[in-house]
């Protein structure tokens, strides 16, 4: 173990993320030989010896370092590592290597979170443009395309060369800038929102912000709820008039206030009227139905 060309605790760690290949599809050649290669790459990870790799697997220790190289590399098409999809037979594998230093195992995930930590001001110039802050940007709720363009020019102006990340991928590090966004507006919802329309603010405001827990019940009678429900309909109602004469008006709509028992969805009680919108003497009136004994 102590002659490995790979840090295995870096290759370990990274393993998990691999990409998975559904053997089942391959032709019967092709999954044995994918198989077996995959089996020489565990073993390595693992720590076993060459020499035993060699004779269960039949791979020389210069053909497995290969075959992690393309494991490891990493797929212009998705910005991540090819993983075990790099020992499929026959595969042609492009893609760039890991910067020296940086460790095989890396994602691109992992190499913006490390651009952050070595350059903080960074991360404030992305938080900051993104949110909309006075005193960095006049342009309100700047997209992504935008964002990433002023995070390239920042990285210019930082001294980080072409040759460096996220100069040096197919992205130039837009997809990881979109999911480091996505996580700065899941932890400051309070911003995020600013950047949404003026419904959308308000119902934030009046939903508030949190988990949201709900009572099981467990048994008849230990939660109701309570709604009203508007039913579509024609029909008349009786009106009388000052010289005592009654007439037929035609009404459109009909409001149910349904009590319900939770656990069971019985109705307990209920009340009707027809008015526009229902009011708190027709709740009152179906919780009084509710709790009243019934006349069948």
């Amino acid at each position: 173990m102590a002659g490995k060309k790979y840090n295995l605790t870096e290759l370990r760690a990274a393993q998990q993320e691999w990409k998975k290949v559904l053997e089942e599809a391959l032709s019967p050649n092709n999954r044995e030989i994918f198989i077996n290669r995959k089996k020489a790459v565990n073993m390595y990870i693992d720590g076993a010896s060459d020499k035993s790799i060699k004779q269960e697997t039949g791979i020389h220790e210069t053909k497995i370092t290969k075959l992690i190289e393309k494991c490891t590399r990493i797929d212009r098409s998705t910005n991540e590592p090819y993983g075990y999809a790099g020992l499929l037979p026959y595969r042609r594998i492009e893609g760039y290597k890991r910067e020296p230093g940086r460790g095989s195992g890396a994602t691109t995930a992992g190499l913006f979170e490390e651009l952050m930590q070595r350059y903080p001001s960074l991360a404030v110039f992305i938080a900051d443009n993104y949110f909309g802050k006075k005193e960095t940007t006049l342009e309100k709720n700047m997209q992504i395309p935008a964002l990433h363009s002023k995070f390239l020019n920042e990285c210019r102006k930082l001294g980080i060369n072409d040759g460096d990340y996220p100069f040096n991928t197919a992205s130039k590090g837009q997809r990881s800038l979109r999911r480091y966004v996505n996580e700065l507006k899941s932890q400051n919802p309070s911003l995020a929102i600013k950047r949404e329309g003026k419904d959308a603010r308000q119902k934030y405001r009046s939903t508030g912000k949190g988990h949201r827990y709900s009572t099981i019940p467990l048994a008849p009678y230990s939660l109701v709820q309570l709604d009203g429900h508007q039913i579509d309909m024609l029909y008349t109602v009786p009106v009388t008039n000052s010289d005592g004469s009654v007439i037929n008006l035609p009404a459109t709509r009909l409001w149910l206030i349904a009590v319900i028992d939770a656990a069971t969805r019985v109705i307990l009680g209920y009340s009707l009227t027809s008015g526009e919108s229902y009011s708190q003497t027709d709740v009152l009136a179906a919780i009084r139905d509710a709790i009243q004994p019934s006349t069948p």
